[in-house]
């Protein structure tokens, strides 16, 4: 591919598949633009269908994708909508989604993982035994184990969310820190 074409994006998704690829890889490399929403504003339920949508990385699921973000529809007699969008803007705004959910995911590297470990925790292979539950385990914890109360927690807004498991993480690593501390009371 010597050039790139700015499709529109109904034009572009009716190219060869060949083509397409071709495009997909090259328009990667664009610089970010923002999106109309943050993704980290967005609801607990919400955030996780754009991981799971943006990590099949299949072209329509980009575009629902951008629909989420950006405030856009799929419908031809609107101006502002998906189908009309350059795939310049499209890519670039899909690489700020790309951004965001890699930030977010630093984040929860970075702030939720506790500082101690649990020795008998680890000793049976809990973190890797328990992530086979995924979001489920965000979901039933703050749901306090009510499973009829999943639906609410997923309509948070994950800024919350974070907020509240982090709050959490920090309480239990002082607990943890305070119960290491031997006090003489007399």
């Amino acid at each position: 591919m010597d050039s790139i074409k700015n499709y529109r994006l109904k034009k572009f998704i009716t190219l060869d598949a060949e083509t397409i690829e071709d495009y997909i890889t090259a328009l990667r490399f664009l610089k970010p633009i923002p999106t109309k929403e943050e993704i980290f504003y967005l609801s607990l339920g919400r955030v996780q269908d754009i991981k799971e949508h943006m990590a099949e990385g299949k072209l329509n699921n980009l575009i629902q994708v951008m629909k989420w973000v950006d405030g856009r529809e799929w419908n031809y007699r609107k101006e502002n909508n998906v189908e009309n969008m350059r795939i310049i803007e499209f890519f670039s705004k899909i690489n700020s989604v790309v951004e965001q959910l890699e930030t977010i995911a630093k984040a929860e590297v970075t702030s939720l993982t506790s500082e101690n470990s649990n020795i008998k925790w680890d000793a049976v292979d809990g973190p890797e035994k328990m992530s086979v539950f995924g979001i489920y385990n965000t979901l039933d914890r703050l749901a306090g184990g009510n499973i009829l109360e999943w639906e609410r927690v997923l309509k948070l807004s994950y800024a919350d969310v974070f907020t509240k498991l982090y709050m959490d993480r920090v309480k239990n690593d002082l607990e943890y820190q305070m119960s290491k501390i031997k006090t003489d009371v007399q």
